[in-house]
């Protein structure tokens, strides 16, 4: 789900606040997307339309496996009809970490700089280069090196890599496109992640988008069908 991509923070505070503010301007969004995987020579697509308002409602229904992702405010359901089952997680007692992760941005891999604020420290490396390390001895990131375009205050590249200064994951972010004054959406997300023996390439495009638009607070509601398993926390 391009999770990997969003191990990042804030601590430039002039280029990293007037990047956020690009993606702060979208508040209510709503479209299809379509996921291509491909692990080696294995391939898979899977297609869904997706509804998101701020700050914690968002609603994803992917078909080929069906699956239905909604957040509304306190609740994260998973369910996945096929299953008849559905995870359900409590928003409100996960970590910063774990909302990061499970957040808005997150799960469509929309904004790179969500979350994580206090991990990293981010040095300016030139007019369009962030680079950002670990607050504390690394684990498995020794950095990660953000490429931004100045004028649009969006980001292009995002590079991350391996405490043996070996890169892990590139994520390209492009077919960008104004859809109202001043709010940059990407329409094609494009991630690697090296993990030998294997390859693993993730490429989202975005159809259909229509930013700060009306959507109602029902689109966000769910009720598990009867006979449903519900899985508690995610254990």
């Amino acid at each position: 789900m391009g999770i990997i991509i969003l191990l990042i923070c804030v601590a430039n505070p002039v280029v990293i606040d007037k990047i956020n503010a690009n993606y702060d301007k979208i508040e209510i969004l709503s479209g299809k997307i379509t996921r291509h995987y491909k692990i080696n020579d294995d391939e898979k697509q899977i297609t869904g339309k997706f509804y998101l308002k701020k700050p914690n409602k968002l609603f994803v229904k992917y078909s080929n496996p069906e699956q239905t992702i909604i957040l509304n405010d306190t609740l994260l359901w998973v369910y996945s009809p096929n299953n008849k089952q559905v995870i359900k997680i409590n928003y409100k007692k996960l970590s910063e970490g774990q909302k990061s992760l499970l957040g808005l941005g997150a799960l469509l891999g929309i904004n790179p700089l969500q979350g994580f604020e206090k991990a990293f420290i981010y040095e300016l490396q030139d007019s369009i280069h962030l680079s950002a390390k670990p607050s504390h001895k690394p684990k498995f990131i020794s950095k990660i090196i953000f490429q931004f375009d100045p004028q649009k205050n969006i980001i292009l590249q995002t590079q991350i890599f391996d405490t043996t200064n070996k890169i892990i994951s590139q994520t390209n972010y492009g077919d960008w496109k104004s859809f109202q004054p001043e709010i940059w959406f990407p329409q094609c997300i494009i991630s690697k992640i090296y993990m030998a023996p294997k390859e693993i390439t993730e490429e989202s495009i975005f159809h259909e988008i229509s930013i700060n638009c009306v959507i109602s607070d029902k689109q966000f509601e769910f009720v598990p069908p009867e006979g449903t398993k519900i899985i508690e926390g995610g254990e």
